[in-house]
């Protein structure tokens, strides 16, 4: 069954910035981002709302007419009804409302245990509890290259999913990859533990997308993130890569310089993680067996004309919110 939730702001954005719920026409706008659901059927969307007005000067001092952009949790009850909306974080406006490590492609995760987790590229993880009353704890990697200056932190991952029987299937990104001065995502892999407020657990690495990222020197060693015993960096990661199982099949599409996308578990032993070399190719590649295989089986799907392609990878063994104010009319599913 299809389940309208209704559209929800946090009452002290509405009120720091007048927003104004009856009309669309100040430019501001709400885009679902998200949608992540809980065992106990709360239901959990991150949003991203933003005000832009052509004439704003950039230093407009008054919020109630300054533009904004800010990231935004909703919790939704079983029966869709909002019962918490929280700010997540800030891209434009005032940067210090929430504690939630800043970062791109942001996405949503509930642990095993209930605490909502909130995961940015690159390797931002930040766990609240689950009524979106506080922060328990950030693991930002700090890795903003080529911008300022790089001062390692202590990050996790790019985003997360749970395996039906409660492991956490990982992506993690490299500097360098494809040869560009930045941190992308390049890894998935398994946590070997459960990730709380108080224990950031290794993540093994099953597959990687460039088998090769360029400059690395000790310093680009990812410690929680290992292959075969030993931090990956450098030239030590999983090989041979999804690009390069993809390129013995299909040498045509130019699979350098791809991108990996959200990797998503289906079964304990299988996991699909999508990558795409442009913007009219997609590829798949989807993990189940206990050893290495290059196997991989291409064809085209007829309705949306990408190329699909299925790697056999193992994976290893187990190891303050404001109640919220309805928006104006408008509804996601």
């Amino acid at each position: 069954m299809i389940q309208t939730l209704p559209l929800a702001l946090p009452g002290m954005l509405v009120d720091t910035h007048r927003i104004d719920l009856t009309m669309h026409s100040q430019g501001w706008s709400m885009d679902a981002q998200d949608v992540v659901a809980a065992p106990g059927g709360d239901v959990y969307a991150l949003y991203h709302v933003n005000r832009y007005v052509w004439d704003t000067a950039d230093d407009e001092a008054d919020p109630a007419v300054a533009d904004f952009a800010y990231w935004v949790i909703n919790r939704y009850s079983p029966d869709g009804e909002a019962v918490a909306s929280a700010p997540a974080c800030a891209t434009h406006g005032d940067t210090d409302i929430s504690a939630v490590a800043k970062g791109d492609d942001m996405t949503l995760c509930v642990l095993p245990d209930g605490t909502l987790t909130v995961n940015a590229t690159p390797d931002c993880t930040t766990l609240v509890t689950p009524d979106l009353r506080s922060v328990l704890a950030t693991y930002d990697s700090q890795d903003q290259r080529p911008f300022e200056e790089f001062t390692p932190g202590g990050g996790f991952a790019g985003s997360i999913g749970v395996t039906p029987s409660g492991r956490l299937l990982c992506s993690a990104s490299e500097y360098g990859v494809w040869g560009y001065g930045s941190s992308i995502t390049n890894l998935v892999g398994v946590a070997d533990g459960p990730l709380t407020p108080t224990e950031r657990p290794s993540i093994e690495a099953i597959a990687s997308l460039d088998p090769a990222p360029a400059r690395h020197s000790d310093r680009d060693l990812k410690a929680h993130v290992r292959h075969q015993g030993s931090p990956v960096g450098r030239d030590h990661r999983p090989r041979p890569s999804l690009t390069e199982l993809a390129a013995g099949e299909d040498r045509l599409s130019g699979w350098h310089d791809s991108r990996l996308g959200r990797p998503v578990p289906l079964a304990d032993d299988l996991f699909v993680a999508p990558f795409s070399p442009g913007p009219s190719v997609a590829a798949v590649a989807a993990s189940r067996s206990s050893s290495l295989s290059s196997t991989i089986r291409a064809r085209w799907l007829d309705v949306s004309k990408v190329w699909t392609h299925t790697a056999t990878v193992p994976l290893p063994a187990s190891a303050s919110p404001s109640r919220p104010t309805r928006a104006a009319a408008g509804s996601t599913t």
